[in-house]
Formats: structure tokens, sequence, C-alpha cells
């Protein structure tokens, strides 16, 4: 009988103690540009920790050398959103150098960057097409 208390303490030790199965898909990638990290680094979490959160951590150094860093993490690894913006905590993207984390729940959630990261050229790109296609909806309204 102590045998098979042993050797069943034994093998729940084992099935405890091994790899963890991840389900949770998350961009890992370290890149300069936000748009390098493309689908093809949309990757399962490795099965070493019990990842709970896709990360993305952007850093800038006091010479303007930026980094994006996305992957795994566990929570807590911040507050979301909301909860900084209550709580008036926030990272200053316009300060000389910054390290700022920002995790989410969902598959493939890490695939944004923080707006202070965004090239100019995207961020044009992206104002004029709202700003057209505003007006040409407005537009196409009227002639119905």
């Amino acid at each position: 009988m102590e045998s098979t208390l042993i050797a069943c303490c034994f093998w729940v030790l084992l099935t405890v103690s091994g790899a963890v199965k991840n389900d949770l898909r998350c961009y890992q990638c370290n890149v300069s540009d936000n748009m390098a990290c493309t689908e093809e680094y949309l990757m399962q979490c490795p099965d070493k920790q019990a990842y709970d959160r896709c990360e993305t951590r952007v850093r800038k150094a006091a010479n303007g050398e930026r980094w994006i860093q996305k992957g795994c993490a566990l929570s807590p690894c911040n507050l979301g959103t909301l909860e900084e913006l209550s709580l008036g905590i926030h990272c200053d993207y316009s300060a000389p150098n910054y390290d700022c984390v920002t995790c989410c729940k969902e598959d493939g959630c890490n695939t944004g960057c923080a707006a202070g990261l965004l090239h100019p050229g995207h961020t044009m790109a992206t104002l004029l097409s709202v700003v057209l296609t505003a007006t040409l909806g407005f537009h196409l309204f009227e002639w119905v």
C-alpha cells in the first residue's frame, strides 16, 4: 500500500512539474519599426511557463534610438489602459528616454504599438485615409 501511495505521489509530481501547454498566441519579435513585426512573428507562447498575456515593451534611449520588444508574459505585467487613465498613470512618449510596457489577453492582441512610435508617414497616411473616407462617404450619401 505504501509503495502505491509513493508511486501515485511521484506520478502527480511529474505531471504537475512538467511543461505547461499554452494556447495563447502572441507576436514575438525585437524590432526598431513596428511594421517589421509581421504575421510570421505571431506564434504560440512557449510551454516553459503558463503565459496568460501578450506584452509589448517600447523603449527609447536618450540618443533617440527606439526598440520594440513583443512576446508572451505572465500577469500582472501592467495596468490596463482604463486603469492607467483613471489612476493618472501613463507612459510619457515625449520624454527623452522611456521604457513602457503594455499587456493584453487575447491572441495576437500585441500587434499595435504606441502612437508615439509610429512613423510620421504612417500617421499622415492614416489621417489622410480617415479624412478621405469621411468626406467621400458623406458625399455618397448626398447622391442617394
